[in-house]
């Protein structure tokens, strides 16, 4: 037969909490998750308290005992002032049937924590596919580390995702082609590969340069014939992603292209780009220039890529 526990001895289970003594925090814990939902109340409660250690502590009991209804109070608390007790609420959020949340989740992509960041990633991954939706809604977001986050989530789901991303590769919004090319990279799925040669023809040039980047993620070889005429484009940015792709695609056939920048071209930063993809192509057609280039390029980064790139094919 359980027994009662008194008001006061609540009370004082719930002042170990903010025990400087860890053992004594553990041992609180431990007879709060044994009493189960007798002390839900008393940690519904608790969760507003203004001692940081019993709220996270309560939040932490009431996660692990996945209590559905403290899930407002969780929600609350991914606005707490604590990093320590976001964290809390977050990990009580995955454990509990929390779908109807998921806005909530999603803002705290953009936390100004790494931390809270992460644990969001990895909170708003155990959603499946039903995060998807609202993970696409984010990459139009002007604030750059939820978009950027949102990206980074949507490659962690991996090919679960990619029936969605594929539904959304024509919206209208760039932003939004853009950040879906980036996830697909980094799935590297090589189902994903005719969307993103589609996407070559795109008119926004940061979908451009993200469909380039994701072909050279992906490492299909058969596509470098398709990358290989941008590196002619105008725009240097554009320029510095093919260069990096055709090198991850060792591709062969661009060793003219990526002597003739190592001749002339007068970015520097794209000249160590052509360096290090010719020494991962490994042709060695592209030996002569690569000594001259270690020997006499006026930028010493330069002249020291070369060296590695000539000493690896060598």
């Amino acid at each position: 037969m359980r027994r009662t526990i008194s008001r006061k001895e609540m009370g004082d289970l719930l002042n170990l909490l903010k025990s400087d003594d860890v053992a004594e925090r553990e041992s609180a814990t431990k007879d709060f998750k044994e009493l189960g939902l007798r002390a839900v109340p008393t940690l519904i409660q608790a969760t507003n308290s203004v001692n940081t250690k019993i709220r996270q502590g309560a939040i932490r009991i009431l996660g692990h005992l996945n209590v559905q209804r403290a899930k407002q109070n969780f929600l609350k608390a991914l606005d707490d002032d604590e990093k320590s007790v976001r964290l809390e609420a977050l990990e009580a959020l995955g454990n509990i049937d929390a779908n109807d949340s998921l806005a909530e989740l999603i803002k705290k992509l953009n936390d100004n924590s790494p931390e809270v960041r992460n644990k969001s990633i990895l909170v708003i991954s155990k959603f499946g596919e039903a995060a998807i939706p609202y993970l696409i809604q984010s990459l139009q977001s002007k604030d750059l580390l939820l978009s950027e986050a949102a990206i980074e989530t949507l490659g962690e789901m991996g090919t679960n995702a990619l029936p969605h991303l594929f539904s959304h590769m024509q919206s209208p919004l760039y932003a939004v082609r853009e950040g879906i090319i980036e996830s697909l990279g980094k799935i590297k799925n090589k189902d994903a590969v005719n969307y993103i040669l589609h996407a070559l023809t795109d008119d926004d040039q940061g979908v451009l340069e993200a469909a380039i980047e994701a072909l050279g993620e992906i490492g299909e070889p058969s596509t470098a014939p398709y990358i290989l005429p941008f590196i002619q484009s105008e725009h240097s940015s554009v320029r510095r992603e093919v260069i990096q792709a055709l090198g991850k695609l060792k591709c062969n056939s661009a060793t003219p292209y990526l002597v003739h920048i190592l001749q002339a071209e007068k970015n520097a930063f794209l000249r160590i780009l052509a360096a290090e993809s010719l020494g991962k192509i490994s042709d060695l057609t592209a030996q002569k220039q690569l000594k001259i280039t270690a020997e006499s390029d006026t930028d010493k980064d330069v002249r020291q890529v070369a060296k590695e790139a000539l000493d690896g094919i060598r």
